[in-house]
């Protein structure tokens, strides 16, 4: 099993064509139903909400948030 990079996520789901946002309550994804790879990244990640906070720190980075 695999660990879980949220950098190269957030990196290889934008590069796909899906968009990503911090909100209040959490991250949130966008993409084209149609559009498999960036369907298949969401699935990838599932409903733990350890790796979802993970994409939420490591975006916290990149827009510069020092706590996500």
């Amino acid at each position: 099993m695999s660990t879980f990079n949220p950098t190269a996520w957030v990196q290889s789901f934008i590069s796909v064509g899906g968009t990503i946002m911090l909100s209040a309550d959490g991250v949130r994804v966008g993409y084209a139903p149609e559009n498999e790879a960036a369907t298949e990244a969401v699935k990838s990640i599932g409903r733990d909400p350890g790796n979802w906070n993970a994409v939420k720190s490591a975006l916290g980075a990149f827009v510069g948030e020092t706590e996500a």
